[in-house]
């Protein structure tokens, strides 16, 4: 049975039409609590017929007017500023894309298709895992729950455990179990890398408390995680924890925090998701040697958004 729904962890709920910022041109400098830039609208959707003419930043589900409910469709928005729908895609679905946007996969005819945004190619998938599909670093394999998906040959693998994320060298699954070398009840996660063929190759421990929302970098060597501000009215990111050893400040204009890492971006940066103003919703590379964010964001005004290739 697949889940039909939106990706936890990189679909995130808002309620406007979402904007990219690289589209926008700053007018003097940005007032406090505001991302860099002015609004500029994008062009009308049309629908996407064979192959994409360039890879894809962001998808996006769009509010229709006069309807209760959200589109029944995602709309993609190009690097260079397009916007198409795919036809046979419901909104309502999973929607994921490689890392390079030029790939995506969701689910159709109860399993998960795989279509090539360059060729216009739709290759069925013969995973059948539950769970959030997960594209590899080079964009060569699909994981999905338990099941590693070989994308040029079709050949479909078993893990030991859930796929949680991707190093360059293979899939990260994890577990929790308790630290036999610490008194009371202290737990650590246990980081296994296996090759997509589900042959492990190393592994890592990080402590419990950190392990929920950290994040493996693509070396496997670097562990980042957020640690966080608790008041009667508000929870703010007060520093990236890199290995429990280094902390980075992160310097965001007025009234932004970070709230969830996506993914590394290399060794020396992390897409996040960051709440500012209003509520609003915005994905940024951060730059892990300034903790500032990197030019070419994307703020979301929609229902859901996927990143692809945001730099």
């Amino acid at each position: 049975m697949i889940r039909r729904g939106l990706a936890a962890g990189v679909l995130v709920i808002a309620a406007w039409v979402v904007l990219p910022l690289w589209q926008r041109q700053d007018h003097g400098p940005p007032m406090a609590g505001s991302m860099p830039g002015a609004t500029a609208s994008l062009p009308p959707a049309t629908e996407l017929k064979g192959p994409a003419p360039a890879p894809v930043r962001y998808a996006y589900q769009p509010e229709c007017p006069g309807q209760s409910g959200p589109c029944l469709r995602w709309h993609l928005v190009s690097t260079r500023g397009e916007q198409w729908w795919l036809p046979g895609v419901s909104g309502e679905d999973t929607f994921v894309l490689s890392d390079d946007g030029t790939r995506a996969a969701y689910p159709h005819g109860g399993g998960f298709v795989l279509h090539d945004l360059m060729t216009g190619t739709v290759t069925p998938l013969r995973v059948e895992g539950e769970g959030e599909p997960m594209f590899s670093l080079d964009g060569r394999h699909l994981a999905v729950g338990r099941e590693v998906a070989d994308l040029a040959t079709g050949r479909v693998h078993r893990l030991n455990g859930e796929a949680r994320g991707w190093t360059s060298s293979g899939v990260i699954t994890s577990t929790l179990k308790p630290d036999d070398r610490t008194p009371g009840r202290v737990n650590v996660t246990v980081f296994t890398v296996s090759s997509p063929e589900g042959r492990r190759l190393r592994r890592s421990t990080s402590p419990g408390d950190l392990s929920s929302d950290g994040v493996l970098s693509p070396s496997g060597r670097q562990f980042a995680t957020l640690m966080r501000e608790v008041t009667p009215t508000s929870v703010t990111t007060t520093s990236i924890l890199i290995n429990r050893e280094r902390a980075v400040t992160p310097r965001l204009p007025a009234g932004w925090t970070i709230t969830t890492i996506l993914r590394w971006r290399g060794e020396d940066g992390l897409l996040v998701r960051m709440r500012g103003p209003a509520n609003r919703i915005a994905y940024h590379i951060v730059d892990l040697t300034t903790g500032r964010p990197l030019p070419g964001g994307v703020e979301e005004r929609g229902l859901s958004t996927v990143i692809g290739r945001l730099n």
